[in-house]
């Protein structure tokens, strides 16, 4: 957003007011105090517009998640049947 002490339209802002307020784009109005670079003072209602900031979908963090499960899945079956492979070996028949 903006502070006291930032650029705007080539002044510096000395004095900010913010009301709470916000529009169905997201804009927020302002009043804002600043002095130019001649010193002069000026006064005014100004709007910030928001800045989209990209966030990552939660479908990929699904996927990995998904990805992660069936791997152990796999890997448990694997060693399950390795283990009934072992004691059907070891099992002697007489006849």
């Amino acid at each position: 957003m903006i502070g006291i002490g930032d650029s705007l339209l080539g002044g510096t802002v000395t004095n900010i007011f913010f009301s709470g307020g916000i529009n169905n784009s997201g804009q927020i109005p302002f009043f804002a105090e600043l002095v130019d670079e001649s010193g002069k003072t000026i006064t005014g209602v100004f709007r910030a517009d928001p800045v989209s900031k990209s966030i990552p979908e939660s479908t990929s963090t699904l996927g990995l998640l998904a990805f992660g499960a069936l791997g152990t899945g796999l890997t448990l079956k694997g060693k399950l049947k390795q283990k009934s492979t072992v004691r059907r070996s070891s099992l002697t028949y007489t006849i």
